[in-house]
């Protein structure tokens, strides 16, 4: 090598399990699965929903909240959620925070969405633990 062009050249197991890891460190990675849930006024339900999708044993998602302008602490509810999981959960809202309909949420949520499949889940519904 002329010093200007490096390679990295990985001799042991160890050595290319360490590069991957940087690797993916360095990459970030894309979520297999983009769940959406758009919400409106649901804050008797949406904790339940939300730590629903957390307690699934598959880990390879993200989980996009749309509030459909709600007037209840549902937002609140969502947003300490996006804080305490900011890589795997985002919070979006309606334009100017207005009851659009769920429909209109659902494509904010499929604008939105990074992973190769998408699914929906109703606020007041929940996953069953696998």
């Amino acid at each position: 090598m002329d010093g200007r062009n490096w390679s990295i050249i990985v001799n042991t197991r160890s050595s290319q399990i360490k590069y991957q890891n940087m690797i993916n460190a360095l990459t970030p990675s894309m979520p297999l699965v983009t769940i959406i849930v758009p919400f409106f006024n649901q804050e008797l339900f949406l904790r339940e929903c939300i730590e629903s999708v957390i307690q699934q044993s598959f880990n390879d998602w993200e989980l996009l909240l749309v509030n459909d302008g709600s007037t209840d602490k549902s937002a609140v509810i969502a947003q300490e959620f996006v804080n305490r999981f900011p890589d795997k959960i985002f919070l979006f809202h309606q334009p100017s925070n207005k009851n659009l309909g769920a429909s209109n949420a659902r494509n904010i949520g499929v604008k939105n969405a990074r992973g190769d499949f998408i699914t929906f889940l109703d606020s007041d519904d929940v996953y069953i633990a696998d």
